[in-house]
């Protein structure tokens, strides 16, 4: 029986001890700002093979109506809706002689966006910027095809022009909502 008394004070001697040593936490919290700052971004990015080469060499190719069709020509990134928007920085400059090469002989259209976009139209290429696209959406990455087309009845009207190469910059301007 000693020995369950002496057992019995020793537990109550170690329980009285932890209870006497441990000391009550208290919950504290304090507040942590947590700032998420969006500023408007958007940016154009060329895909791998930009340019755009139309080869009038062969008497046919004066009655016919080419196509560039150019697969993911450029991705746009925006944060709001845009507008996108063509036109050439200068009238077609030729290697040699006077320009006789009206820059409305490019058509330019948009055969598909990923993800996609309302309000495309065909554009005749021209100094002053045209609307090729009304709405596209906020997105991460919008993939834009893009079609060259010269009309037959263009490529008829080259049969006058110079033999040389005709040249300007297409430029494509986004325009957040």
């Amino acid at each position: 029986m000693k020995k369950m008394y002496l057992s019995s004070f020793v537990i109550a001697i170690a329980f009285t001890l932890c209870s006497i040593n441990s000391k009550a936490q208290t919950a504290t919290s304090g507040p942590v700002a947590l700032t998420i700052s969006i500023e408007d971004a958007i940016s154009i990015t060329l895909g791998g093979t930009p340019a755009v080469l139309f080869e009038y060499n062969s008497a046919a190719s004066f009655n016919s109506s080419p196509n560039v069709p150019k697969v993911n020509h450029f991705t746009v990134v925006s944060n709001r809706a845009y507008t996108l928007g063509v036109n050439a920085d200068a009238p077609f400059t030729p290697a040699t002689g006077t320009s006789v090469v009206p820059l409305s002989t490019v058509q330019i259209s948009v055969t598909a966006a990923r993800p996609a976009v309302t309000g495309a139209t065909t554009v005749a290429l021209d100094q002053t910027l045209a609307q090729l696209v009304a709405t596209a959406p906020a997105s991460t990455g919008t993939e834009f095809d893009i079609n060259y087309n010269i009309p037959t009845s263009a490529s008829q009207a080259l049969i006058t022009a110079a033999a040389t190469d005709y040249t300007t910059n297409v430029l494509y301007t986004v325009t957040q909502l």
